[in-house]
């Protein structure tokens, strides 16, 4: 809690002027307890024997019996509102680790050897949240077509990672060899079978 919230709660809690909290504050080096002792010998906060107390304009505000009861309210605040604080900082903190992260590593395009494009992983990552069945589908064409995937940074441009976009890139190569030879010999198989089956009949006929 800082100065001016305190000031603000003992404001209102003890019915005073703000720069008579301020000043009562200063005195007691900020320390709310110490702060609301004072206003009670001062008789601006009646005792821990009433159930309340009140202000020279005799208003009537309920507070609990024990000045230390006050401290502990607000500093119970504070550490809500600390606590509160540390959770935004966290999932702050997060979302700037990634976003640096993603800018310092970058997503490659290449074929033949030949970098075609190269962006940020956090660009590639954006176009997968938008749609990413259309992003993998573009993907695994450009494998089909001879493309190649890879990664470079000091987090994901390593051997490790770059090594399983190269047997994605080999997959799909050997997938694409293997219809090739098929369609440039799509009867070779059965020319084979009738190879032999000839080669049995002139042998049968000798």
């Amino acid at each position: 809690m800082d100065n001016i919230e305190k000031a603000e709660k003992l404001k209102r809690r003890a019915n005073i002027s703000y720069e008579e909290a301020k000043e009562i504050l200063e005195q007691c080096d900020w320390d709310l307890l110490d702060a609301v002792i004072e206003l009670e010998a001062r008789g601006k906060i009646k005792s821990e024997n009433s159930g309340s107390y009140t202000a020279p304009s005799n208003t009537h505000q309920e507070v609990p019996k024990n000045p230390k009861q006050v401290a502990e309210t607000y500093q119970n605040y504070d550490k809500n509102k600390k606590k509160e604080r540390s959770f935004f900082k966290i999932i702050w903190d997060g979302i700037v680790f990634l976003l640096k992260k993603g800018c310092e590593n970058t997503f490659i395009v290449s074929k033949n050897g030949r970098n075609i494009m190269d962006i940020p992983v956090i660009l590639l990552v954006i176009l997968m949240v938008i749609s990413l069945c259309t992003v993998l589908i573009i993907m695994l064409i450009a494998l089909f077509c001879g493309y190649r995937y890879s990664f470079s940074g000091p987090d994901l441009g390593n051997d490790k990672v770059n090594s399983v976009m190269n047997k994605a890139g080999d997959a799909a190569e050997n997938i694409k060899d293997e219809f090739s030879c098929k369609d440039a010999y799509p009867n070779s198989s059965e020319n084979r079978e009738k190879d032999t089956e000839n080669n049995k009949n002139e042998t049968q006929e000798n």
